[in-house]
């Protein structure tokens, strides 16, 4: 099998800009907010086991009716935030990783990928 990635750099006007970093925030809050009710989960329950990113997906119904505001990101890099962090769970309980990267996320840290629908050229406002 041979696998083949596409490096692209685009360059958005100031709306879509500020729509993109509103997805970019978000993502971070939703990444947060999991991984905060993870580590309280295991703190109260040790021998709980971990929500899988299914889990993780309904909790994220939850968590838009309590920050509305999540409703006006893109939902599946939420989706894909919650897939990207039980990976980082999994691998970490599997002890593929030494140091746990399910770390809370910071703004000051560039963020230069993200995981979107895929838009037509010029539709980012939907």
């Amino acid at each position: 099998m041979v696998l083949k990635a596409v490096k692209m750099r685009i360059y958005p006007n100031s709306e879509q800009r500020d729509r993109l970093m509103q997805t970019f925030g978000c993502a971070r809050f939703v990444w947060n907010q999991m991984l905060n009710m993870q580590i309280e989960r295991r703190k109260n329950n040790p021998d709980a086991k971990f929500v899988n990113a299914f889990g993780m997906n309904n909790l994220l119904k939850r968590l838009k009716e309590e920050y509305p505001w999540l409703k006006q990101a893109e939902s599946t890099s939420l989706q894909s935030t919650n897939r990207n962090l039980a990976d980082a769970f999994q691998r970490f309980f599997k002890g593929r990783i030494v140091k746990s990267s399910a770390t809370l996320s910071r703004r000051k840290l560039q963020m230069d990928s993200s995981s979107l629908r895929p838009y037509v050229v010029g539709d980012l406002n939907p």
